[in-house]
């Protein structure tokens, strides 16, 4: 095969292009593409994926900004935690709603003085109230308020200070 033919029309007749740019700039939208399609889609689907890709690049909103808004979680909150809400990025906001979704599976077993102790799903985890930390892996890595966090804070009233400081 020769080189020139290996090529995303870069070459082909009197047709204006713009040499090895053209190949770059078609394998770098391919990419893109096949981040936004998956191998399990139909054809139709994948048309539309692309197409509908294509569009939102003419608009002035970054591809990382579609995916991160095709991610949200519409939920709605309890009023005490509005406030909070507010106060974060999309991004986090998104996060904390969706904890505050699994914060149904969260039971209060008991509260020792500045400590509750939570069972989740057969786990058990502790939350510090005095310095609003839990020992769940959420809080841990990410430092965002976990579910647990979320359900101490909505049974006592006094720790949303120490909730915006984190």
């Amino acid at each position: 095969m020769p080189r020139k033919a290996m090529w995303a029309r870069a070459f082909y007749g009197s047709v204006l292009t713009l040499g090895n740019n053209t190949n770059n700039r078609v394998e770098s939208l391919n990419r893109q593409i096949k981040r936004y399609v998956r191998k399990s889609d139909s054809l139709h689907k994948c048309m539309y994926k692309a197409f509908k890709w294509s569009s939102m690049t003419f608009s002035r909103k970054s591809i990382e900004d579609q995916i991160v808004s095709r991610r949200t979680y519409n939920y709605d909150a309890p009023q005490r935690l509005i406030p909070l809400l507010n106060m974060l990025t999309p991004f986090a906001r998104c996060k904390v709603l969706y904890e505050l979704k699994k914060m149904r599976f969260v039971n209060c077993e008991y509260e020792s003085g500045e400590w509750l102790f939570m069972v989740d799903r057969g786990q058990h985890y502790e939350v510090d109230l005095s310095i609003c930390q839990c020992n769940c892996s959420t809080f841990n890595m990410c430092r965002y308020p976990c579910r647990h966090l979320l359900l101490a804070y909505v049974k006592r009233r006094n720790l949303t200070g120490k909730l915006f400081k984190l």
